[in-house]
């Protein structure tokens, strides 16, 4: 049987810990950090010990400090970090504070996290960060630098609640998960699954005689990675996922 282990302490003192982690031997690697919210969390007790105190569980709020001065020193000192200098001053600079802000402090936290984690990934793994768009296009950047913009391979957005409106403005209803790998050599199994009665009956509506069914759809190739066929049908030229060949099924998205 295959020994797995669970470390309850902060991630940056087991990733700098080669024993525990050695250098490239982690395939995957998704963290739910803090996302400098400027918040403190508590933990609720309900049911038979709904009277107590809520406890507090963890404060995301950042201050810049004499530990922090120490840091950035140290990420001036290195090939691989000092781009990541220039990155927590910028967010410092648009905060508008002659004094580094928290965004800054909380980037250079995160900065020291994510560069233990490039250490400990495989050649061939990959990392998935979740944050919303409160640090997102800042950290976004950090990961670049450390990761390389070619090896960015996705943004996805993860819909937590309906759409509403918060006091004055639109409301705020996504998460965001930056998709990293560390070479162009990653793993990736792509997962399949069943269609459920509900999105069959929405997406495929129509039947031909032979009992196959089939969705109508836009057929037009325009922002379409590997682009399309340009010619005219039914008088209008644009790109199409299909060849001229092809042309009379224009109206026809698949079959099921």
């Amino acid at each position: 049987m295959t020994q797995r282990t669970l470390y309850a302490d902060d991630c940056l003192t087991v990733l700098q810990d080669s024993k525990a982690l050695p250098t490239e031997s982690v395939d995957l690697i998704y963290l739910d950090p803090p996302f400098n919210s400027e918040s403190r969390y508590n933990l609720p007790f309900d049911g038979k010990y709904k009277t107590v105190k809520p406890v507090e569980a963890f404060k995301d709020t950042w201050t810049w400090g004499d530990q922090e001065e120490e840091n950035l020193e140290k990420f001036t000192r290195g090939h691989q970090t000092k781009i990541l200098v220039d990155i927590i001053n910028v967010a410092s600079s648009v905060s508008r504070s002659s004094r580094k802000s928290s965004l800054s402090a909380y980037l250079l936290n995160m900065s020291m996290r994510l560069l233990a984690m490039y250490r400990v990934l495989k050649p061939t793994g990959t990392l998935y960060l979740h944050c919303d768009p409160t640090a997102s296009h800042y950290l976004k950047l950090a990961l670049d630098s450390l990761f390389g913009r070619d090896n960015f391979r996705n943004e996805i957005v993860w819909k937590r609640t309906s759409a509403h409106n918060d006091a004055g403005t639109l409301g705020s209803v996504h998460d965001v998960l930056l998709h990293y790998t560390k070479s162009n050599r990653f793993t990736s199994n792509v997962q399949f699954g069943e269609y459920s009665t509900k999105h069959l009956s929405r997406r495929y509506k129509y039947k031909d005689d032979d009992g196959r069914i089939w969705g109508d759809g836009d057929l037009s190739a325009k922002g379409l990675t590997g682009g399309g066929y340009r010619y005219e049908y039914k008088g209008v030229t644009s790109l199409w996922r299909v060849p001229p060949e092809k042309g009379d099924y224009v109206s026809v998205d698949t079959y099921y």
